[in-house]
């Protein structure tokens, strides 16, 4: 088996000269530029969220009609909720009227699943009457076989 060759503690300098490796730690320490102001971690709160352009999507009239049936009559509701709700809210809002509007294109309309679909949407709202909801979805429910 061969043997690999050891590195030499010194090594030739262009002009002639041998530096050990204490010298060239210095050569290479004097070489880099020292910092103004000392490096310091950046912490994740620090550092801004990238935030994305809202995607506008096309919405179909039915679904935009059924939506603001929906919103009716609930406009104070939703400004007392705090933020995170009002989002959580608005996003099952959303998704409600999407699914009754394709509910409504079919040819025979179920309207039990409408109903259905309003109570879930509408039971989101912390601290709602039961009694409330209830007469709120069905008053909802025929607005929305209205536009049909």
């Amino acid at each position: 088996m061969s043997e690999l060759p050891r590195p030499l503690p010194e090594q030739p300098i262009g002009d002639g000269r041998i530096e050990t490796k204490a010298e060239s730690i210095e050569v290479v320490a004097r070489e880099q530029p020292e910092l103004e102001t000392p490096l310091q971690p950046v912490l994740p709160a620090q550092i801004a969220p990238q935030t994305k352009a809202p995607q506008l999507r096309a919405v179909p009239p039915l679904q935009r009609s059924i939506e603001s049936v929906l919103q009716d009559g609930l406009e104070s509701i939703y400004r007392e909720l705090n933020p995170v709700e009002q989002a959580q809210f608005r996003a099952r809002g959303e998704a409600a009227a999407s699914q009754i509007s394709l509910l409504l294109q079919r040819v025979t309309v179920k309207v039990a699943e409408i109903l259905k679909l309003i109570r879930q949407w509408l039971m989101t709202i912390p601290g709602i009457n039961r009694y409330y909801l209830e007469q709120a979805a069905k008053i909802k429910a025929d607005r929305i076989l209205k536009l049909r």
